[in-house]
């Protein structure tokens, strides 16, 4: 179900260090800014920069929350019991088998997602919502 997230999050993951933080040279390293030249992952797009390192988690949650929002409006699948963004997200989240003591509860995503929003624009700009309709297709 998440392997087109594959080669984004292992890359993610070979760039923690043991604290499970990444550089902030990576906030804007989502999965669509990403392309697939001569074999190799390639970042383009790359207008973000944070000062401090970053929780590997909140790199997940960040490119996973705003590549689903970039995709055509949703809606509830009469198909899969997945209903809404935090159930798909949870299950995420466990596909990608992080270690013990690495920070997964989307609320506290959400809210350094929050916080790293307020720290580049000065306010609020990015409310992210607790849940949203996901559409299989």
């Amino acid at each position: 179900m998440f392997s087109a997230f594959d080669p984004w999050s292992k890359a993610l993951k070979d760039s923690a260090d043991e604290a499970w933080t990444c550089d902030g040279k990576l906030l804007d390293f989502m999965p669509f800014n990403l392309v697939y030249e001569n074999g190799k992952l390639q970042a383009f797009d790359q207008e973000w920069i944070y000062k401090d390192r970053l929780l590997l988690s909140h790199l997940l949650y960040r490119g996973f929350y705003h590549t689903l929002t970039r995709m055509m409006p949703l809606r509830k699948s009469t198909r899969h019991d997945i209903a809404v963004f935090s159930d798909l997200f949870n299950r995420f989240i466990k596909w990608q088998n992080l270690p013990e003591g690495c920070p997964v509860s989307m609320d506290y995503l959400r809210w350094q997602e929050e916080k790293l929003m307020r720290s580049i624009h000065g306010f609020a700009r990015f409310r992210s919502v607790r849940d949203f309709p996901i559409q299989y297709m």
